[in-house]
């Protein structure tokens, strides 16, 4: 293989990785689990801290387990911890902030603290952090 081949083969590879490489616009480590069985919740709910990103109600998320997307749904956001009194709560959570989400219909061993939420198409108004 002559050098010409070799650069092109390298700029085809790193093109087509490139376009394989998800850019995350949210994730949120899952701390903690809890089944919900009440007459109008039925499902789990997820708490946890966003570490990056926002993400809105009915944004598509995925949850992934060792690399792997083990639940796909749309997000449902139950609660956000420690709202300033000058804060209101627009559909929208953001990076920092300890949030819960609502997964309806869920069973409790689906996904596990540990486990990772994920989305690369949220919409946020505000950019990634509550202003």
């Amino acid at each position: 293989m002559n050098k010409k081949q070799f650069f092109l083969m390298a700029l085809v590879l790193a093109a087509t990785s490139a376009c394989n490489a998800e850019k995350l616009t949210f994730e949120m480590p899952v701390e903690k689990v809890m089944e919900l069985k009440g007459f109008v919740l039925k499902g789990i709910s997820l708490s946890g801290t966003v570490k990056l990103g926002c993400i809105s109600n009915d944004n598509q998320f995925s949850v992934k387990r060792n690399g792997k997307v083990i639940h796909t749904n749309q997000i449902r956001v139950l609660e956000v911890a420690d709202l300033r009194l000058d804060q209101t709560f627009t559909g929208e959570v953001y990076t920092g902030e300890r949030i819960t989400l609502y997964i309806p219909d869920g069973k409790k061993d689906d996904i596990v603290p540990g486990d990772v939420v994920i989305s690369t198409a949220s919409a946020c108004s505000n950019g990634p952090v509550r202003k």
